[in-house]
């Protein structure tokens, strides 16, 4: 509140000072510590196995949707190439006045 005057500096480095004095009191004598020295070792190492537990299937669900994505990618890929080659043919045809069969095999001697 100092930085952006909205009070004096030194009455708002006090009360920060004050606010930061309270979330560490709270941390080590308050409810949060109460509720940390409730718990059991093992509780606490059920609750790291089981945020590890969900945090590798979030990698598994994500891993797939890339392998999902990149296989929508590189079928949109075909699919352009396709577009392209037909056009190609096309046009091909339509300024030769040759046969389909020609053209197709002109332009397939290309690639």
């Amino acid at each position: 509140m100092g930085e952006t005057e909205i009070m004096s500096l030194w009455p708002a480095f006090v009360t920060g000072c004050a606010c930061w004095l309270y979330i560490v009191w709270e941390l080590y004598y308050g409810e949060a510590a109460g509720l940390a020295n409730q718990l059991s070792v093992d509780e606490a190492k059920k609750f790291l196995q089981q945020m590890e537990e969900r945090e590798q299937a979030e990698l598994r669900v994500a891993e797939q949707a890339l392998i999902e994505q990149s296989r929508k990618e590189e079928e949109a890929g075909i699919i352009v190439l396709l577009l392209i080659f037909a056009l190609v043919v096309f046009f091909r045809c339509a300024t030769t006045g040759g046969s389909i069969c020609n053209s197709i095999k002109k332009v397939s001697s290309l690639f």
